[in-house]
């Protein structure tokens, strides 16, 4: 499966609470285009996209929390920071989706399913637009 010449974002709803949406932003230009699209829907300005990280952003927007994960590419040789990055941005999105329930003491295994799936969802986004030498199994699908 090739790169497509501009990935789309695609926005991701937990079954579980349909409150919050969350995405991975596979390019640079991806990110500056949702910019712009959220600094004139929301005049709210997000973050600049990363030089040598991961991070995640989020904002509201009709009714919706919104949370956008993007990593640079600099490490995109490297699996174990890959996996470990995304993980981690998995951590903020769910605390999101937990503050918009007004939930401050979930079960920590109810929090370590929100984590692991929130954090295969964007692994699979990544490979998907960044690495599809890597789509192995149920990730093709």
């Amino acid at each position: 499966m090739p790169i497509e010449e501009t990935p789309a974002i695609i926005w991701h709803v937990p079954e579980w609470f349909d409150v919050i949406h969350f995405a991975f932003c596979p390019t640079e230009d991806k990110w500056n285009q949702e910019r712009e699209r959220v600094l004139n829907v929301t005049h709210k300005d997000i973050t600049d996209y990363p030089s040598n990280g991961a991070l995640t952003t989020w904002w509201e927007e009709e009714g919706y929390v919104r949370c956008l994960v993007t990593m640079s590419d600099w490490h995109d040789d490297k699996m174990d920071f890959i996996v470990s990055a995304l993980s981690h941005e998995a951590v903020h999105v769910a605390s999101r989706l937990l503050d918009a329930m007004k939930e401050d003491k979930p079960g920590e295994e109810v929090f370590a399913y929100m984590i692991s799936r929130i954090a295969m969802t964007l692994y699979q986004d990544f490979v998907r637009f960044r690495k599809p030498t890597l789509l192995v199994g149920n990730l093709a699908s």
